[in-house]
């Protein structure tokens, strides 16, 4: 702004020599006024709006530019010049100025874009976590037994408890059981026995339900409780959580039987976890069947 002013003060002080220049020789007219015959100047072309109110100054004024004006000339074309230098000056720092804006304006944009980005990110992060921690989640809550008389057998019913604040969907489950000579071995793939149908379920926020119960004759227990076989039970549920565009779910257990019998025939189970398919979702040994969510 400072260097705009002093421009239009230059341009204006130019202006008026170069003006004052231009004044034709002819105007200043000698005329005899005093009775010795001296010479004086008639300034009555001068009287104009911008010298008549100070004449005497006009015309010494005029009288050197009278006597000097190649010299004038070549101040006010000099001053021109500089004006001009100036000027130009002037528009390459404008110049400047405005690619530094448009640089500063590009680096707001991209700021800005990155800005809208990390929101996003972090919606998508708060979205997530709203979605880890209301949607369903189901485990095998605990084993129900109940052994009977005459004849005598046992009845174990895994009991699975879904722990979110939303229902399941599309869920479907299924148990197994097993008495072998020998432990289970690092090969062993828990398969579905046949005859064993996986069946649907739904289980509702913080809510739990029975599996398929499981009867184990006396003869097995028997097995069992002088140690001359190891029974298994394991199983699986799968299911969706009510959300869009989620990953269908899986829960796998597996469990050894442990069973006493006292003096009185009282008999006590016990369920000893195993080392192998006791996960969920991406620790699970096998991936989830795939079904629509509807």
């Amino acid at each position: 702004m400072r260097i705009l002013t002093i421009v239009i003060v230059m341009a204006v002080v130019a202006i008026l020599v170069d003006w004052a220049v231009s004044v034709p020789p002819s105007c200043y007219q000698t005329v005899d006024v005093t009775a010795t015959g001296t010479e004086t100047l008639d300034c009555t072309p001068l009287q104009g709006p911008l010298l008549g109110w100070a004449r005497p100054s006009a015309i010494r004024i005029g009288q050197f530019v009278g006597a000097n004006a190649a010299s004038v000339t070549a101040l006010s074309a000099t001053v021109l010049a500089l004006l001009v230098l100036l000027l130009g000056w002037s528009v390459a720092g404008l110049k400047s100025g405005i690619r530094t804006q448009r640089i500063e304006t590009q680096e707001a944009l991209r700021l800005s874009g990155a800005a809208a980005a990390e929101a996003g990110r972090s919606v998508n992060a708060i979205e997530q976590a709203l979605i880890a921690s209301q949607r369903a989640f189901v485990f095998l809550r605990r084993f129900e037994v109940e052994v009977l008389r005459y004849p005598d057998r046992a009845i174990i019913v895994p009991v699975w408890e879904n722990s979110g604040a939303t229902p399941t969907k599309n869920m479907r489950s299924h148990v197994n059981w097993s008495l072998r000579k020998d432990s289970l071995g690092e090969e062993f793939d828990f398969p579905d026995f046949a005859g064993g149908e996986s069946i649907g379920v739904l289980i509702g926020p913080r809510s739990t339900v029975n599996a398929t119960a499981l009867e184990i004759s006396a003869e097995d227990l028997d097995e069992v409780i002088e140690r001359r076989g190891h029974l298994y039970v394991w199983g699986w549920a799968e299911y969706n959580d009510v959300y869009l565009n989620t990953p269908r779910h899986r829960t796998e257990f597996c469990n050894e039987v442990i069973i006493s019998r006292d003096v009185d025939r009282r008999v006590a189970v016990n369920f000893a976890v195993y080392k192998k398919h006791n996960s969920a979702d991406d620790g699970a040994i096998k991936t989830p069947r795939q079904m629509a969510a509807g």
